[in-house]
């Protein structure tokens, strides 16, 4: 397994698990009551998202779960267009923790909400979130001196306004926090669309990792948490998280790692609006498989697609829809297009 993923995931365990918990909502001493999750159940799962701090969708979305008997992490990202019936006016996924502050909640109950749809949605257990904003996540780039991006081609694109042309050259490129920012949410240009957007999502996690462990100690990475205090949603203790790092992060450092979008496919509808539809079997054998949800419990309210519309029923009920699983080795030759 390459080196630069097993950083990301536990980049990804250290700062989820164990630093964001410090800037967060809760203290040392308001430990959850669940206590540590994975001394009743052997899978730990936590859902990330990243929003802008303006329009406050969350256009990165993603579940890291660790099952501890297995010594394996699944990463699952969840497309931004993503279907979800939640009864608003486009019922893409990304607009609904907006959707939820927009009609008065609190960053933190947003954040539940949206925990408590995709747990519903998906059937996994979900033991904990952590919200940020895309502008903190600029600020921690220019913080630890930018990231080091290895492109495989001359890559040229725009920021969502159609400014501030960005050209990677093939090979090496250093990248600050505004181009990083502007990396991780292109879209427009890839042939793919959003699915483009989100391997290049992955791509960068894996060169933000490499530089933050080869540049950082701990205690720089929460130097940098601690001046971004204030802005990150969560409702991780410090003492929970202390006992998830202490207890797991070694181990962390030898699992085996899966990566995958939630299975399904692009769609346009009659109205023009582009949607991610989850597929029901492939989402099913994922959930069950890498996510500890029982058999079969994908979307048992049907809220993921729009019955009587072919467009969408045609990937929801696909018996075979194809969908990847990649590993740590797997991740690193992805080509964006």
């Amino acid at each position: 397994m390459r080196t630069d993923m097993k950083m990301f995931i536990t980049l990804i365990a250290f700062l989820v698990i164990f630093g964001l918990s410090s800037c967060g909502i809760k203290s040392a001493s308001q430990k959850s009551e669940k206590g540590i999750a994975a001394d009743l159940d052997p899978r730990i799962t936590f859902l990330c998202a990243g929003y802008d701090e303006a329009s406050e969708n969350t256009d990165v979305l993603f579940l890291a779960s660790y099952n501890t008997s297995a010594k394996a992490v699944s990463i699952m990202q969840i497309p931004r267009d993503t279907y979800y019936d939640f009864g608003g006016t486009q019922n893409k996924i990304n607009q609904f923790y907006a959707t939820g502050k927009a009609g008065g909640m609190s960053p933190k109950s947003a954040m539940e909400a949206l925990k408590a749809l995709v747990s519903e949605a998906l059937s996994v257990k979900i033991d904990g979130y952590v919200g940020i904003t895309l502008d903190v996540f600029s600020e921690i780039v220019d913080k630890i001196g930018g990231v080091e991006i290895d492109a495989e081609r001359d890559i040229s694109f725009t920021d969502e306004n159609g400014e501030n042309e960005i050209v990677l050259k093939k090979g090496k490129n250093l990248l600050d926090g505004r181009a990083a920012e502007q990396f991780v949410r292109y879209r427009s240009g890839y042939a793919t669309g959003d699915l483009g957007r989100t391997d290049a999502q992955k791509m960068f996690l894996s060169a933000f990792a490499r530089t933050v462990f080869s540049r950082m100690d701990p205690a720089g990475v929460i130097n940098i948490l601690r001046a971004v205090d204030g802005r990150v949603v969560t409702d991780i203790g410090l003492a929970e998280a202390a006992g998830y790092y202490l207890k797991y992060g070694q181990a962390l450092k030898s699992a085996s790692y899966s990566y995958m979008n939630l299975p399904g496919q692009a769609c346009r509808r009659e109205n023009g609006l582009w949607y991610y539809v989850a597929n029901r079997r492939g989402s099913n054998e994922v959930c069950s498989t890498y996510f500890g949800a029982d058999a079969n419990s994908f979307d048992k309210a049907e809220k993921m697609y729009i019955p009587g519309e072919a467009a969408f029923e045609n990937i929801y009920y696909d018996e075979n829809l194809s969908y990847r699983v990649y590993s740590g080795d797997d991740v690193g030759k992805i080509n964006i297009s």
